[in-house]
């Protein structure tokens, strides 16, 4: 089980979505030849992306909508993203953190069917 200190850890190091993707794969004990492997977490770190984005989108009210789609078309790089949001949603860090979770309880059910 990945714990609350790796999920932070991972919040904080400079490419955090692929080492909690990495520890995720690990967890699971997924092997594949490393080729297959680096798509396979590809994949997953997209997947994982679109979650995190429709999750937060729906915090926002529709002027913060309206607020992101400005923002996206000015080209908003991934960090003023991550403050804008982090300025919008109230307990942004603890519901990232929940959406991490809520990932990971999914992703390793996938594999106990």
């Amino acid at each position: 089980m990945i714990k609350e200190e790796t999920i932070e850890k991972n919040l904080i190091e400079e490419n955090p979505m692929r080492t909690y993707i990495d520890a995720l794969a690990l967890e699971a004990e997924v092997v594949l030849p490393e080729d297959e492997m680096e798509e396979y977490k590809t994949k997953m770190e997209e997947l994982f992306t679109r979650r995190l984005g429709v999750e937060l989108l729906n915090e926002l009210d529709e002027k913060g909508l309206a607020d992101y789609d400005k923002l996206t078309l000015e080209s908003g790089s991934k960090e003023e993203i991550e403050t804008f949001f982090s300025s919008r949603i109230e307990n942004y860090e603890g519901k990232v953190k929940k959406i991490l979770e809520d990932f990971r309880k999914d992703y390793l059910a996938g594999f106990k069917k």
